[in-house]
């Protein structure tokens, strides 16, 4: 994550996600959804760092994640959930995605860096130090457990089967991003 000055950009720190639960593995076709889930982590990570009433720009190597957050709707219903998520978090903090900005691969490489740390066995320290930021904090969501149950609650199909379980998972979404922890 990062600020912009006016001068430049300062590095607020880093982390990294494990998505394995949603059983995605190498299936291509869940892409566009976990590039997108990425970003939520984003919006529930600016939360935990306390950003209330602040714009925000996406940026990212994925111009559908990044369409999905800038218009806040999704296509498909892979990624419903997440964009519920999202949005959840985004009104209760005052977050409003104003842009997004599209990094070709070769420069989005911090960001796959981190993306990767974990299914390669490096930590996030490790891997922050590589690409240039050891000394920037490292942002553990796994340690809030609000957080940890929005990030469950963006499982795709979660809550399809019937209006009750749909309750049940918004109501969750609702409980968790009110009980979201600012560091």
């Amino acid at each position: 994550m990062f600020e912009l000055t006016e001068e430049s950009e300062v590095c607020l720190g880093g982390g990294a996600a494990d998505l394995t639960q949603f059983g995605f593995g190498k299936d291509s076709s869940w892409q566009n959804t976990a590039e997108f889930i990425g970003a939520v982590i984003g919006i529930i990570a600016l939360a935990r760092l306390g950003i209330n009433g602040e714009g925000v720009r996406l940026r990212g190597d994925s111009k559908t994640a990044l369409k999905w957050g800038r218009e806040e709707k999704v296509s498909g219903a892979e990624a419903i959930n997440a964009a519920i998520v999202m949005s959840t978090v985004c009104v209760k903090f005052g977050i409003e995605i104003n842009e997004s900005e599209f990094l070709a691969g070769v420069l989005n490489w911090k960001a796959d860096d981190l993306s990767r740390c974990l299914q390669k066995g490096k930590s996030v320290r490790e891997v922050m130090v590589e690409i240039g930021y050891g000394d920037k904090p490292i942002l553990d969501l796994s340690e809030d457990t609000a957080a940890m149950r929005l990030l469950a609650a963006c499982q795709p199909g979660l809550g399809v089967g019937s209006e009750a379980e749909f309750i049940e998972m918004w109501n969750e979404i609702r409980n968790a991003s009110n009980e979201l922890r600012v560091n």
